[in-house]
């Protein structure tokens, strides 16, 4: 992009090579450009060669059209920039006022130019008749081109459960704000899922960035990886909170209050504050094994009221508590049926129910260790649990060998508590 400021100073010749430099525009175009009658026309030219030679509809700005568009005898720097907008402002304002009666939204001339020329792909006056006109984007929102979803799909269901999870509202220069937080081991999930979510839905470049971030546990402050997902636009911002019903800071949480897909809103919930805990124990008629734990923590009663709320509505069959001694509740989903249903959008958790197949389902082309091998393993001091890892071992054996084992040590104990004693 050519520099605002440095462009205000620069004279004809520098100027010229500005813009040749940044977006190959040759001089033949600065010439056929600035040859137009009127400066108005000079003005969509250079929008329409701007577009041409960049394809970024970000690049069509005032200052760029006018410097384009305003020949050598006429360049005086950051006051030509101003007389040509003048110019502009003056030949579209008809125009201008129409649109806005049409949409309800403030726009400006310049936006009113990209969009004569073809260089406006986002969807902001359409959204706004949907939603009712509560959508009140900036300048910035026309000029990034960013797109609101006009009706709530699966995907959108899913990025809104998501964004009730990890969100959360801000106000800052007056204006609303909206950002998502996730914790350090969620790094794959922010960039391959948030992230791109963001930018499929809305128009909108949201790169990750970590951030520092002090949690207090036990009266001890730790410092953690923050992964988090700005959500700079003042359109999507309003969209979440007026038209969805985004629970702000001090409002009791509540569940979106627009017609969506329940389950896949849940999908997305359980993608931002969902837990997949993989725990090793006895298995029913199978010895040791991998079981699975699904859950959703929070201090928060209402939060906790509103997803238990949602998960019986949809047939699932949760178990509550409330752990006396940090105060947090737990909603576990223990029901294998229940936990097939929920589609696993977080790339760690998939990674957590891979793992436990993969132990519980050990390789067939690998021997399977015998009754009296777990034994002599057992013997030689390694646990019930290095040798699951390990080998190729069926539960139910290396259970009976543990047990066996372990009345073969408590027999030779006594033995020699015998004898110490003779």
């Amino acid at each position: 992009m050519v520099s605002q400021t440095k462009l205000e100073s620069a004279d004809s010749k520098k100027r010229d090579e500005m813009f040749q430099k940044a977006y190959k525009i040759t001089d033949e175009e600065l010439e056929q450009v600035r040859s137009a009658p009127t400066r108005y026309e000079r003005m969509v030219s250079a929008a329409q060669l701007l577009f041409f030679r960049s394809g970024d509809p970000k690049q069509i700005t005032g200052y760029n059209v006018a410097a384009i568009a305003a020949p050598a005898s006429e360049w005086k720097g950051r006051h030509t920039m101003v007389d040509y907008s003048c110019v502009l402002s003056n030949e579209l304002k008809h125009e201008k006022t129409a649109k806005e009666a049409t949409s309800g939204l403030k726009m400006s001339s310049i936006q009113v130019l990209r969009d004569m020329i073809g260089a406006y792909d986002g969807n902001l006056p359409e959204a706004s008749e949907v939603w009712g006109g509560k959508i009140v984007p900036s300048n910035a929102d026309w000029l990034r081109s960013i797109t609101i979803p006009q009706e709530i799909d699966y995907a959108t269901s899913q990025f809104i459960g998501m964004l009730w999870g990890d969100g959360e509202y801000s106000r800052v220069n007056s204006e609303d704000g909206m950002r998502m937080a996730g914790r350090g081991c969620d790094k794959e999930f922010y960039e391959n899922v948030v992230s791109e979510a963001a930018k499929l839905l809305f128009n909108l470049d949201s790169p990750v960035r970590t951030d520092e971030h002090k949690q207090p546990l036990r009266g001890i402050e730790y410092d953690y990886d923050r992964h988090v997902v700005y959500l700079n636009s003042k359109a999507v911002s309003t969209w979440i909170v007026e038209c969805l019903g985004f629970p702000k800071h001090g409002d009791e949480f509540s569940l979106p209050k627009v017609e969506h897909d329940k389950q896949a809103f849940l999908e997305g919930l359980f993608a931002s504050r969902g837990m997949v805990h993989r725990q090793r124990g006895p298995g029913p008629g199978r010895g040791i094994c991998d079981t699975l734990n699904y859950e959703i923590a929070s201090k928060d009663d209402s939060f906790m009221d509103a997803v238990e709320g949602l998960l019986k509505e949809l047939g699932y069959s949760p178990t509550r508590y409330k752990n006396k001694k940090d105060g947090v509740n737990h909603l576990h989903i223990g029901r294998k049926d229940d936990k097939e249903r929920i589609q696993l959008i977080n790339p760690r958790h998939r990674k957590t129910v891979e793992e436990t197949e993969r132990y519980n389902q050990p390789d067939p082309d690998s021997p399977l260790l015998s009754y009296e091998e777990a034994k002599a393993f057992l013997a030689e001091g390694m646990t019930p649990r290095q040798i699951f890892e390990t080998f190729n071992v069926d539960p139910a054996i290396l259970s009976n060998a543990s047990h066996s084992n372990g009345k073969k040590r408590q027999f030779e104990k006594a033995r020699a508590a015998e004898a110490e004693a003779c």
